[in-house]
């Protein structure tokens, strides 16, 4: 039978020993390459930070919409690109994240919090409740100081409305969709993240 092979053992008084035998300067290596590293994470995720969510966060008044994201309808009769914002405030409000409508230029902002939302898409027939699905697709960019710390892309969809009437124009209807969107934002602008997909895609 083979013998069993021994290995040294080091006791935890000896490990104490050594550390102490060691000079001042190497035994606060481990620690302060803890903390650095601690420091270093916080520092590079602004989006994690508690406190950043006492900082009032910018808005647009009024939502861009990207090129070809609707009819000529739907931009002349529509509130969506006003009515989201004012929901997005009200939601937020809810969860305590104080939301500001802007009317600035929000490329140019530099300082504090900004979330560049602008409509990918919106999709409704005439007739609201009575034709089917309505379709709102927004993208949102969170910046921090001029630096991009989380974006999302969400899309919700409304479909047939009963009674029909309670949906009766494709504006309203929409509206629905903004009320959904404007409780995911919301939500989001609690723990913002890099990449966000959510919604009915």
């Amino acid at each position: 039978m083979r013998p069993v092979p021994s290995f040294p053992t080091t006791s935890l008084s000896e490990i104490g020993m050594n550390m102490i035998r060691l000079p001042v300067r190497s035994r606060f290596v481990p620690v302060i390459l803890a903390l650095c590293a601690g420091l270093a994470a916080c520092a590079g995720d602004p989006a994690a930070d508690p406190a950043a969510r006492k900082i009032p966060v910018q808005i647009p008044r009024t939502l861009p919409y990207a090129e070809d994201a609707a009819s000529g309808a739907i931009r002349a009769d529509c509130s969506f690109p006003t009515y989201l914002p004012q929901k997005i405030v009200e939601e937020a409000a809810s969860r305590h994240i104080t939301v500001e409508l802007s009317d600035a230029d929000l490329a140019e902002v530099k300082q504090g919090r900004v979330l560049r939302i602008k409509t990918l898409y919106l999709e409704a027939s005439d007739g609201g409740g009575y034709t089917g699905e309505k379709k709102a697709r927004i993208r949102g960019e969170l910046l921090q100081d001029g630096r991009v710390i989380g974006d999302f892309t969400i899309q919700r969809n409304t479909g047939r409305s009963w009674p029909p009437w309670s949906g009766w124009t494709a504006c309203s209807s929409l509206e629905r969709d903004a009320d959904a969107l404007a409780e995911d934002v919301a939500e989001w602008l609690t723990a913002p993240q890099m990449g966000t997909r959510e919604g009915d895609q």
